[in-house]
């Protein structure tokens, strides 16, 4: 049974938050290694910071469109090769 993993494309000076439902970490990392995994909520993460993340939630199994690809293709941009 997939579960919704808090997940976030650090690009340096800030990040995108969102939820990924996989079956694992290690499957997200395999698929989207561009992307941190976080299995807790940081002390810090508000409920604000939840019902923004919560917005942008996708499956790691559906084809991503839109802003989720958007997202997916520029945190991918930022892996380098050797952890690809």
């Amino acid at each position: 049974m997939k579960k919704q993993y808090l997940a976030v494309c650090d690009y340096g000076t800030g990040g995108v938050w969102c939820y990924i439902s996989a079956n694992s970490v290690e499957d997200i990392q395999k698929k989207y290694p561009g992307f941190i995994i976080y299995t807790k909520e940081p002390a810090w993460f508000s409920d604000l910071d939840r019902a923004i993340a919560k917005k942008i939630t996708f499956d790691i199994d559906e084809k991503p469109t839109g802003l989720i690809k958007g997202l997916i293709d520029a945190c991918q941009s930022l892996v380098t090769p050797s952890e690809k």
